[in-house]
């Protein structure tokens, strides 16, 4: 009769595929992630507990807490998913569960020597975990101290554009009348900004205790909203330019708060990593019952990953070749931006190359699912 590495390595395939199905079903950390990026390094862990189970050890000299280079692999693209930590666990406790009963399935009795086995793999389990969760806590560790850095960083940037300006006001009996309203608008303008990347952060607060952003949806013309966003930005940013394009009905029903914060992100967004050259252009184009929404600009591409590890904004992976701009600006914005269109019901998505730039386009139905018109 087969040892349980044997089985392991025999069975790979089929344990992998039991687990697959499982976490699909159980562990919310598995939506939207492909075939590839669910298993991952799956069959790695496996083979090594195998191997494990493979070497004579007894109770007494087996080490304890021995680390997995599959484990900490595995725990590293996991925080870089936006996984938690329950939900890592919660894919061992699958793949236990998955190996032990397949493997009792395929025994017709059962020996002192399997529930050795049994005893051993569990042991082996317990280590894989162990290794996994540490290092899935140090990146958790790493990923926050840099992500606030980063942000006290993007925070230091207006404030000083303030306090600037204002040192230049407190000599008013130097300056011509024309130049106080621009030194103001200055001021309010920094200040907007501080305010947009603090909102922007108790956003994500409340994404990650696991609440969706709340919306309050009423009547109203995207088209305003755009038109609003870009007048300001010009006045911020003149030497950018900005065109919009609308195509049909732009009316809906959607949070204009929420609608302004979604589109100041994509847009500020597109003038910071686009070129000074090429305009931002945005569109709006009526798909029936949804309105299509779309900011482009030219510039450095967006690497296919992006957008995926946009679940995790506390990484800055995905965001190579763009670290002379605020990372924290691109994931956070970004992020805030994908979880506002969630709420609505709808999507985000980017297509980015080096000959056509990079677009991030917006669905949203033209009513949330849980609207209830009667009310308004």
């Amino acid at each position: 009769m087969p040892r349980l590495a044997d089985f392991i390595y025999d069975n790979i395939d089929a344990i992998t595929k039991d687990w697959e199905a499982l976490s699909r079903a159980r562990n919310p950390g598995a939506e939207g992630l492909s075939k590839l990026a669910l298993i991952d390094h799956v069959k790695d862990i496996l083979q090594e507990i195998a191997a494990d189970l493979c070497i004579p050890q007894s109770a007494a000299d087996r080490p304890a807490g021995e680390s997995g280079s599959a484990a900490e692999t595995h725990a590293i693209l996991r925080a870089a998913q936006g996984f938690t930590i329950e939900q890592v666990a919660t894919e061992y406790y699958a793949l236990r569960s998955c190996v032990l009963r397949l493997w009792s399935k395929s025994l017709t009795s059962v020996s002192e020597v399997d529930l050795i086995d049994s005893t051993r793999f569990n042991d082996a389990m317990d280590r894989e975990l162990t290794a996994c969760l540490g290092r899935f806590s140090n990146e958790l560790a790493r990923s926050r101290d840099l992500f606030l850095a980063i942000l006290s960083h993007d925070l230091r940037n207006p404030l000083g554009a303030i306090l600037s300006t204002a040192t230049v006001l407190t000599r008013y009996d130097k300056l011509k009348p024309s130049e106080i309203p621009i030194l103001a608008y200055r001021i309010r303008a920094s200040a907007k900004r501080m305010g947009e990347l603090i909102t922007d952060l108790l956003d994500l607060t409340r994404t990650r205790l696991g609440t969706t952003i709340p919306i309050s949806p009423a009547p109203m013309d995207m088209l305003d909203v755009c038109q609003k966003i870009i007048d300001e930005m010009r006045m911020v940013n003149p030497r950018v330019p900005i065109q919009l394009e609308a195509n049909g009905d732009s009316r809906g029903v959607w949070d204009r708060a929420r609608i302004e914060q979604l589109i100041t992100n994509l847009v500020v967004n597109a003038v910071e990593h686009g070129s000074t050259r090429t305009p931002v252009e945005l569109r709006l184009q009526d798909d029936r019952d949804a309105l299509l929404l779309s900011v482009h600009n030219y510039g450095p591409p967006v690497k296919p990953e992006f957008m995926t590890d946009l679940a995790n904004p506390l990484s800055t992976a995905g965001t190579a070749g763009l670290q002379a701009k605020p990372a924290t600006r691109i994931k956070l914005g970004l992020y805030i931006a994908r979880e506002i269109a969630i709420s609505h019901g709808g999507s985000l998505k980017a297509d980015s190359s080096r000959g056509d730039g990079t677009t991030f386009s917006i669905r949203l139905p033209r009513t949330p699912p849980d609207y209830d018109q009667s009310a308004a």
